[in-house]
């Protein structure tokens, strides 16, 4: 009963951060879905991401307005730094604990479009993975599940495009 499509966005300029949250707004206004998963190009997702992604959600009763997975961070040769240490369980999320776990944190999620009607469109320089969790869990609507899904590869950002080069300025 699901479809899948990989949609290519038109924005192709910019790049790092502000890539990714142009892309997340183009698809707010091009994509007409119940729930979308992404992923950034730079990281991968484990082949059952999507399945246990839409098992969890027809479970819960209602569309989380943004759903988590546990993952690893690995390095570019795709050995293990670390794996997500909060939660320890499958939940709904909690504001304060969402900052102050930074729970969502360097990964990328799967959305209801409702979550970017209500706080978006994404604004420049949001660092999407603390900003849209935080806003869902607001509105009780962040969920996560604590099964290692995707896979945060950490890399060198010599072109000073992503967080590193935003933390700097």
């Amino acid at each position: 009963p699901n479809k899948i499509r990989i949609l290519e966005c038109p924005e192709t300029e910019p790049r790092g951060m502000a890539g990714l949250l142009a892309h997340i707004n183009w698809l707010h206004d091009t994509l007409d879905a119940d729930f979308w998963i992404t992923c950034s190009a730079d990281d991968f997702d484990y082949p059952t991401r999507a399945q246990r992604t839409m098992e969890e959600i027809s479970g819960l009763g209602r569309i989380p307005l943004y759903l988590g997975t546990a993952q690893h961070f690995l390095r570019p040769d795709l050995s293990v730094i670390g794996v997500t240490p909060h939660p320890s369980e499958t939940r709904w999320v909690e504001p304060m604990e969402s900052l102050k776990d930074q729970i969502g944190g360097s990964f990328s999620g799967a959305w209801s479009p409702v979550l970017l009607q209500e706080f978006g469109p994404l604004p420049m320089g949001a660092l999407t993975d603390v900003y849209m969790p935080f806003c869902a869990a607001t509105r009780s609507g962040f969920y996560f599940i604590a099964e290692l899904l995707h896979a945060y590869v950490e890399r060198e950002d010599p072109a000073n495009t992503g967080m590193g080069g935003r933390l700097r300025m």
